[in-house]
C-alpha cells in the first residue's frame, strides 16, 4: 500500500481498514500527515517505509507489529535512540534497517540494537549522528552483515526536463581506513560498502599491510565498493586495491583523484570488474577511458557521457 505524498492521516487510517489490514505486507508513507491514534495494526506487515518528518514512533509502533517486520526504512525520520531501545527485544526477525539522514539516532540506540537483531543483512545509517568511532564496537554483533552504508549520493534536477542534473554527496567523514579494517575483519559476509565523502579512507596506509590484518580480513567475499568523493582515494589507493585479492564486480570512483596511471590496474588487476564509474574524475583523460574499453570490452565503464542513461535504467 502507497498513499500518495501528502496524504491526511484521516484517509491512510480509513484506507488501512477497507483494505483489510490482515492482508497488508507493505506501506509507504511518503511525506503522510501524521497517523491518528486509532490503535490501527497490520498483523503480517513485513516492509515499512516512512519518509516524513511528521510521523512520530508511537504512531508507526501503532500500525506495525516490531515482531514482523523484516524490512524498515526510515527517511528524514525525527525518531531517535529511544525508538531502537524500546523495541530490542521485539526486532527479532528484521533483515534491513534504513536509517537514512534521520540524525537521532547515535550509539546509544545502535550498538543495543545490533547486539540483540542477529539476522540483520543490510544496514544504512547516512548522515545519522552515529559517531564512527564507535563502529568497531558495533561491527562486533554483525556476523550477518551483507550492506553497509555510511554514505551515498543522490541526482537532484537543475531543471524541470530533468536532462541536467547536480550530485549531492552524502558524505561520512570521520571514518578511517582502520573502521573499513575492522569491518572487514569482522564481517565474513560482507558484499556491499558505500563510504563517501571520507577524507580518512585512503587503501594506502601503513595500517592495511599489517600481517595481522591481511590473515583475517574476508577481503574475497566484497564485491560492491563505493568511494565516492573521497578526496584521498588516488592512484595508489587503486594500485594497492587490485593487489589485496579484492573479488569486485562493481567499483564507484566517482569524484575521485585517479588519473592515467589507474589505467594498468583497472586493465590487469580487476579481473571480475564489471561495473566502474569514473564520472567527474576530471584527471582521468576520455583516452585512458577508451584503453580500458578496449582492453575490457566486458566492463562497463560509467563516465560523464553516459551517467544520465544509466540512472534511467
Amino acid at each position: 500500500m502507497k498513499p500518495k505524498s501528502g496524504t491526511p492521516g484521516h484517509e491512510i487510517a480509513t484506507l488501512l481498514k477497507t483494505t483489510g489490514l490482515e492482508d497488508i505486507r507493505t506501506v509507504f508513507c511518503q511525506q503522510c500527515s501524521d497517523l491518528p491514534e486509532e490503535g490501527l495494526t497490520c498483523p503480517q506487515l513485513r516492509y515499512m517505509c516512512i519518509d516524513s518528518p511528521k510521523i512520530s514512533f508511537s504512531h508507526m509502533l501503532q500500525l506495525a507489529s516490531p515482531e514482523t517486520l523484516q524490512r524498515l526504512d526510515l527517511n528524514f525520520c525525527t525518531f531517535n535512540d529511544d525508538f531502537l531501545l524500546r523495541n530490542v527485544p521485539a526486532f527479532t526477525n528484521l533483515e534491513s534497517l534504513s536509517l537514512n539522514r534521520c540524525k537521532g539516532f547515535t550509539a546509544r540506540g545502535l550498538i543495543p540494537f545490533a547486539k540483540n537483531s542477529k539476522n540483520l543483512r543490510f544496514l544504512d545509517f547516512t548522515q545519522t549522528s552515529f559517531n564512527a568511532d564507535h563502529m568497531q564496537e558495533l561491527a562486533d554483533y554483525l556476523p550477518n552483515i551483507e550492506t553497509i552504508i555510511f554514505g551515498g549520493y543522490r541526482m537532484i534536477p537543475k531543471d524541470k526536463d530533468k536532462t541536467d542534473v547536480k550530485i549531492e554527496v552524502l558524505k561520512c567523514p570521520t571514518l578511517t581506513d582502520k573502521t573499513v579494517i575492522k569491518l572487514l575483519r569482522v564481517c565474513p559476509k560482507l558484499t556491499t560498502l558505500s563510504l563517501c565523502g571520507a577524507p580518512g579512507v585512503t587503501f594506502k596506509s601503513n595500517d592495511w599491510f599489517d600481517t595481522k590484518n591481511l590473515t583475517n580480513m574476508s577481503l574475497g567475499t566484497l564485491q560492491n565498493l563505493t568511494v565516492a568523493s573521497c578526496e584521498n582515494i588516488t592512484d595508489e589507493s587503486i594500485v594497492k586495491l587490485g593487489k589485496f585479492g579484492i573479488n569486485l564486480t562493481s567499483l564507484d570512483l566517482l569524484k575521485s583523484n585517479v588519473s592515467a596511471r589507474s589505467t594498468k590496474a583497472f586493465i590487469e588487476e580487476f579481473k571480475q570488474l564489471r561495473t566502474l564509474v569514473v564520472v567527474e574524475c576530471d584527471n582521468l583523460p576520455a583516452v585512458e577511458r577508451e584503453r580500458v574499453r578496449l582492453a575490457r570490452p566486458s566492463l562497463r565503464i560509467i563516465d560523464n557521457d553516459n551517467f544520465l542513461e544509466s540512472l534511467e535504467e
